[in-house]
């Protein structure tokens, strides 16, 4: 009984063994003159990107321009410009690193996502709320996956693991640790998965599948403004009292977190400023976490307050790495 359940699985393992095969390497860098260029073995293989990329960068209620696809090779690689067809979040931080330990990958998705607003350290928690609200819905292992979804790596006996963005088979965007070396990078899915192995025949699964080790949900988001809008979720005065001021404190940890190498001035106020920011957020955290659990408002009411309550967590786990 046990060879008869192995065979599919070893099957599929073999299947999806040939089809990685098959990927080709590709990757992004930002030049000197501060553009995003795409690199791969061949100009049909970059020029296959464009659209995914701009149906992202779409997705995200941004419009790209039309790119020039201008394709140059020398001995070893080809290059083509993609700055016109990237979303901001790309435009703005391919190849960034962080002054300071925080900001890492399930953050690095939830802002790409719109969902969350400000660069700065994300908790696994975080990942998970997000991911199991009604803002996000799994993309069943049958579905076309499309440009912008979530790749969220997982394992069962720890949970979330990694996460990235998918736009093809061999792209995905990404920021693979919360260390100072780490940038946000568009990357080889190849040298994602050579990070964070995951079976072949477990790469897109719904839940936690059977014989996987670590495997891939795939979620397919609304950004937050998208999410409300379209539910007509009301924000009441209270909400928009603290939501105005963990983002205030947001951006600030941030602040500081990019700037930490260039901006001495910012390095010597850090202690005041991450001091402040703990008090007000300890001030207010209580009744973000009643309002949170409060079963006689609406579900939408406590989705809203939950999201405060993960964003304050965030900030204090934040001022931890600094």
């Amino acid at each position: 009984m046990r060879q008869v359940t192995l065979v599919p699985f070893l099957i599929l393992q073999m299947i999806f063994a040939s089809k990685a095969f098959a990927i080709a390497e590709i990757s992004a860098f930002r030049r000197e003159t501060n553009g995003i260029t795409l690199t791969g073995e061949n100009c049909d293989l970059l020029k296959r990107h464009l659209p995914a990329l701009a149906n992202w960068k779409t997705s995200l209620n941004e419009i790209p321009q039309k790119p020039s696809s201008a394709c140059t090779c020398d001995s070893f690689r080809c290059y083509m410009d993609i700055e016109e067809v990237v979303p901001q979040i790309v435009e703005t931080y391919q190849d960034v690193e962080a002054g300071r330990w925080g900001p890492n990958c399930w953050n690095a998705v939830l802002v790409a996502s719109k969902i969350l607003p400000v660069l700065r350290y994300t908790p696994p928690e975080e990942m998970s709320f997000w991911m199991a609200s009604p803002l996000c819905q799994p993309v069943a292992d049958s579905e076309m996956l499309q440009p912008g979804d979530i790749a969220a790596i997982r394992e069962g006996g720890q949970g979330e693991i990694h996460a990235s963005i998918f736009i093809t088979e061999e792209l995905y965007f990404s920021k693979n640790a919360l260390t100072t070396s780490s940038s946000y990078k568009l990357q080889s899915s190849l040298g994602i998965f050579n990070l964070f192995p995951v079976p072949f025949a477990c790469r897109h699964s719904v839940g936690q599948p059977t014989n996987c080790p670590s495997y891939v949900n795939y979620f397919r988001c609304s950004s937050f403004s998208d999410y409300t809008r379209a539910h007509n979720i009301s924000f009441t005065p209270r909400y928009q009292e603290f939501e105005a001021l963990i983002l205030e404190q947001e951006k600030i940890i941030s602040k500081i977190v990019f700037e930490w190498k260039r901006n001495p001035l910012l390095q010597q106020q850090s202690p005041q400023l991450l001091r402040e920011a703990q008090l007000k957020m300890n001030r207010i955290r209580n009744e973000v976490v009643n309002r949170a659990g409060d079963i006689s408002t609406t579900a939408d009411q406590r989705l809203l307050w939950n999201g405060l309550k993960f964003r304050i967590d965030g900030l204090f786990l934040s001022i931890a790495w600094i």
